[in-house]
C-alpha cells in the first residue's frame, strides 16, 4: 500500500524535516483510497454479521496482521527520528473496524480499561499544546486510538464471539512467517541481525517474545497442537538471529516460568518430552548461529551504553525544565535543539530517542502523563495474573500464566527499550491484552 511521493522541506527550529504527502492531488488519491478501503471493510463487517466463516477469518487477520508494516501515510516525516511520523492508517485499522461492525448487535459487558483509555488519550491531546511541533503530538494521539479500536476489537470477537483460537492461531501464523523471513534475511541475504517483518530487531525480538510464552503454555497442556510447538520454535528462530541480547534473557526467563508454572501443576511425561524437545530446537537453532552471537556479546560498542546515558541525563533534564512535559512525539526535537549540545552527544545520537519507555514517557508527559500510562499498560499483566490464579485449575490459567508473563517481560525490557510506542509491537501488545480481558471476563459474558 506504499506509494512514492514527493518531498517538502521546512524548519521547525530544529533541523530540517522531509515533509512527504504533501501535495494536493496526491494527497487527495491517497484520502480517497482511504474513504473507499473504510467503506469496503464497513460493507465486509456488514456482510460478516450473519457469516461465522467470515468472522473466523476475520478474528485469524487480527491476530496475523500487527507483525506486518502495512501501511497507508497521506502524511508522513521521513527523516525526522520519531516513533509516530505520520498520520498512519494500517491494514489490520480496517480488520479491526469490520469486527466491531460484523458483532454491533451482541451485548457484552462494559469495554475494559475504556476509562483509562480516555485518561491516556486525553493526557496525550492535551500535551500538543507544549508541543514545539503540535501536529507531531497528535499523530501519536490518533495512534491511541487506532490502538482502542483494535483493543476492543480483538476482546468484542473474543468473548462475544468465541473468536479466541481463531486470534491465537493469527498470532502463531506471524511468528512462524517472521521465522521463515528472520532465515531468508540471515542465510540468504547475508545479514547479520535481522529484523523479520520490523524496522528494527529489536522490536522482532520483542514481539515474537510476547507471542511465545502463551503458546509454550498452550503446547505443554497439550491443547495447543502442533502449531503451538512451531511457534515457540520460530520464536527461538526470530530472537536468536536477531542477536537482541534483551531478547535473548527475556525468552529463557519466559520459558522457565511457564515450565516451571506447568510442571507445579502437574508433571507429565508429555510435559518432559515436549521441554526437551524445545530445548534442544533451540539449541539447534543457538549452535547454528553461535559464533555470531558471542561476536555481538564481545564486540558490543561501548559507545552504544553511554549514548544511552546520555539520553537518560537528556531525559530528567526535560523533566526538570518542564515538570508536565515537553509533548509526545517530540523527544528527540527538543532533545536536538537544546540539549544535544550541551550533553556533547555524537552527531548521529543528537536527535535520538531515549531507549527507555518509561524516561521517555515522563519527558514528553509529565509525572500526570507517566502514571496515565503505567496505569493503562500494567492493566493487561495485573489482570492476567489475578486471572490465572483464579482460573489455575482449567487451561485458561496455563493461558493466562504465559500472558502474564509475556506483559511482565516486556514492561521490565521497557527499561532498555522504548519499542511499546512503534506501532507493530504495540498492536501485539494490546491483541494480547484483548485476549486477556476475554478469558478473564468470559464467565461474566
Amino acid at each position: 500500500m506504499a506509494v512514492s511521493r514527493p518531498a517538502t522541506q521546512f524548519d521547525l527550529g530544529a533541523r530540517y524535516v522531509s515533509c512527504t504527502g504533501l501535495a494536493s492531488g496526491e494527497n487527495a488519491v491517497k484520502w480517497g483510497v482511504i474513504v473507499l478501503t473504510t467503506c469496503a471493510f464497513l460493507l465486509v463487517g456488514h456482510f460478516a454479521t450473519r457469516r461465522p466463516w467470515l468472522r473466523k477469518y476475520l478474528a485469524t487477520c487480527l491476530g496475523l496482521l500487527p507483525f506486518f508494516d502495512i501501511t497507508l501515510n497521506p502524511l508522513s516525516y521521513e527523516l525526522i527520528r520519531l516513533d509516530t511520523r505520520g498520520i498512519e492508517f494500517a491494514l489490520v485499522d480496517f480488520f479491526a473496524l469490520a469486527s466491531v461492525v460484523a458483532l454491533r448487535k451482541r451485548r457484552s459487558r462494559s469495554i475494559p480499561f475504556k476509562a483509562r483509555f480516555w485518561f491516556y488519550f486525553f493526557v496525550c491531546a492535551v500535551s500538543a499544546v507544549v508541543a514545539i511541533a503540535p501536529l507531531f503530538s497528535l499523530f501519536s494521539t490518533w495512534k491511541v486510538l487506532r490502538t482502542f479500536l483494535l483493543f476492543w476489537a480483538v476482546y468484542r470477537v473474543c468473548a462475544v464471539d468465541a473468536q479466541l483460537p481463531q486470534v491465537t492461531r493469527g498470532l502463531a501464523f506471524a511468528v512462524v512467517v517472521a521465522a521463515g523471513m528472520a532465515l531468508y534475511q540471515r542465510y540468504i541475504g547475508g545479514e547479520n541481525a535481522v529484523s523479520g517483518p520490523f524496522g528494527h530487531q529489536n522490536s522482532l525480538a520483542v514481539a515474537a517474545n510476547l507471542v511465545a510464552p502463551f503458546c509454550a503454555a498452550l503446547a505443554l497442556t497439550g491443547k495447543g497442537g502442533r502449531l503451538a510447538a512451531v511457534t515457540v520454535l520460530s520464536a527461538a528462530v526470530c530472537i536468536i538471529l536477531s542477536l537482541s541480547r534483551g531478547g535473548m534473557a527475556s525468552f529463557a526467563v519466559a520459558m522457565s516460568v511457564v515450565y516451571v508454572a506447568s510442571l507445579a501443576k502437574k508433571v507429565t511425561p508429555k510435559k518432559l518430552a515436549t521441554i526437551g524437545l524445545s530445548i534442544g530446537g533451540a539449541c539447534l537453532v543457538l549452535v547454528r548461529s553461535l559464533d555470531t552471537i558471542v561476536e555481538r556479546f564481545v564486540t558490543a560498542p561501548k559507545s552504544s551504553a553511554e549514548a544511552r546515558h546520555l539520553f537518560e541525563e537528556a531525559a530528567q533534564a526535560m523533566v526538570h525544565d518542564a515538570p508536565w512535559g515537553v509533548g509526545i512525539n517530540q523527544f528527540s526535537m527538543v532533545l536536538d535543539k537544546k540539549y544535544a549540545d550541551v550533553l556533547g552527544m555524537a552527531e548521529i545520537d543528537r536527535s535520538g530517542i531515549v531507549h527507555n519507555m518509561y524516561w521517555l514517557t515522563l519527558a514528553e508527559l509529565g509525572y500526570l502523563g507517566l502514571f496515565a500510562f503505567c496505569l493503562l499498560y500494567f492493566s493487561p499483566l495485573l489482570a492476567a495474573a489475578r486471572g490465572a490464579w483464579r482460573e489455575r485449575h482449567t487451561v485458561y490459567g496455563d493461558l493466562l500464566v504465559g500472558l502474564a508473563t509475556a506483559f511482565a517481560l516486556v514492561l521490565a525490557q521497557s527499561t532498555l527499550e522504548w519499542t511499546l510506542r512503534m506501532t507493530q509491537v504495540g498492536n501485539v501488545f494490546w491483541v494480547l491484552a484483548g485476549m486477556t480481558v476475554a478469558v478473564t471476563n468470559r464467565r461474566s459474558q
